[in-house]
């Protein structure tokens, strides 16, 4: 799913999807249920596989 595709479906701007990627923002709780609802899953199966990513991406960096 494209940002913008994401940013529509979830109510968001685009720019905002983009800063929520590259970790400038922190989202809040009601933007996670937006997001979680646009991508037709559960908000703790996103918080689930942001944390994940995270915690690879900071394993990568040692």
């Amino acid at each position: 799913m494209t940002q913008e595709a994401l940013a529509l479906e979830a109510g968001l701007q685009r720019k905002y999807i983009s800063n929520l990627e590259l970790g400038e923002y922190q989202p809040t709780l009601t933007t996670v249920f937006k997001l979680a609802g646009a991508l037709e899953i559960e908000p703790s199966a996103l918080v689930a596989l942001v944390h994940a990513e995270v915690s690879r991406a900071e394993g990568s960096k040692k």
